[in-house]
């Protein structure tokens, strides 16, 4: 380092100082970009549940708001509303889980969309099948009845 003259120490001083100013400053950016970001995160955590509430209440107005006619308020009152159709085929199988022989031999075959019956309701047809007395495998067709009360079987040609 002797061996340097005094411009060339000066042009060394004036590099380093640039080199420390560049760095501080990218450390500072750094550190504001964090800060952003964990703003941000926790923006979007507030802002999420304040969403959701807002549209809960909105739909729920909007779905208060719509004309119930006097027909749909009589069939609310005596079927209720459409059931859920995962929970309705979930009730019918244990239901026909309950009455087989052979619980563990009940199949579905196949099964309708939810229609609606002004005598009985709301009503779901299941092709299905299990092992009789025998062992051997039958195969109907049958409606269930979805009612407040419960579920019930309807003979295979009731509603053809």
């Amino acid at each position: 380092m002797a061996d340097l003259t005094p411009q060339e120490r000066e042009r060394i001083f004036l590099e380093e100082k640039a080199r420390l100013e560049a760095r501080k400053n990218l450390e500072s950016k750094s550190a504001k970009a964090k800060t952003n970001s964990v703003a941000v995160f926790g923006f979007a955590l507030l802002a999420i549940p304040v969403a959701i509430w807002v549209l809960t209440a909105v739909t729920g107005r909007i779905a208060s708001s719509i004309p119930v006619s006097e027909e749909q308020k009589k069939r609310l009152e005596l079927h209720g509303p459409r059931p859920d159709i995962y929970e309705l085929k979930a009730r019918v199988e244990t239901s026909l889980m309950k009455t087989a022989r052979d619980p563990e031999s009940v199949k579905i075959y196949e099964w309708s969309e939810i229609f609606f019956n002004d005598k009985d309701g709301w009503i779901i047809k299941a092709d299905w099948g299990a092992k009789n007395g025998f062992g051997g495998m039958t195969r109907q067709t049958n409606w269930f009845v979805a009612s407040k009360k419960g579920y019930t079987v309807k003979p295979g040609n009731a509603y053809k």
